[in-house]
Parts: C-alpha cells; sequence; structure tokens
C-alpha cells in the first residue's frame, strides 16, 4: 500500500470503529543484584481515559501527549537543560510526577 497512501489511510480509517473506553497498560519489570541478594522489582498500571480541561481523553491520547508535555514543564521550569541532547533515562521521575500534566498518570491509574 506504499504506492496508494490514500486508500491505505480509507482501509485503516474504515476497519474498526473508533472507540472512547480503552486502556494503556504498563508493565515493567527490573531485576538485577543489590549487594549479594538478587532483587525483582515491578510496575503494574493500567490507564484509562480522563476528563482534561473539561475534555474527555482516550486512554492512548492523554498518555501519549502527556509524557510529553510534562518534560516540557520541566525544562520551562528550569529542571532539565533548554538545550543539547538529553536521553529519557536522565529526566528523573519523582519531578516529572510533580509537574501539572505528569500528575495526570496518577489520577488514572489503576493498580
Amino acid at each position: 500500500m506504499r504506492e496508494n497512501r490514500a486508500e491505505a489511510g480509507r482501509i485503516l480509517t474504515h476497519a474498526k470503529p473508533p472507540v472512547d473506553e480503552d486502556v494503556v497498560y504498563v508493565h515493567v519489570a527490573a531485576e538485577g543484584w543489590d549487594g549479594a541478594q538478587l532483587k525483582r522489582k515491578e510496575f503494574v498500571r493500567a490507564y484509562y481515559p480522563q476528563e482534561i480541561n473539561g475534555k474527555r481523553r482516550t486512554a492512548i491520547a492523554w498518555t501519549t501527549s502527556a509524557s510529553v508535555v510534562a518534560v516540557i514543564e520541566m525544562v520551562r521550569a528550569g529542571t532539565l537543560p533548554a538545550r543539547g541532547f538529553l536521553k529519557q533515562e536522565d529526566i528523573p521521575l519523582a519531578p516529572w510526577e510533580a509537574t501539572r500534566t505528569g500528575a495526570l498518570y496518577e489520577k488514572g491509574a489503576r493498580r
């Protein structure tokens, strides 16, 4: 379908109806040594649609955009550098969660 993008778009648009009640699941597992002891930590959350600024947003829409906007908030506040390359793993979690949009993750989560 590479040569016929319009047709591909039409097919994908009509293949499945849009949904209002989606769920985004996040499951992260980390395993490693803590001194002489092997340990494992897991993070499991389900994120659901929620109302943001008076409009209902699907889970995929708000989780995708909020993650980026939280980083922008941190840059604007001076928590992160405004120039240069920034690796995802260099963004501290607690300040990210403390942003206005990062806080949406706690509001929209179910454990």
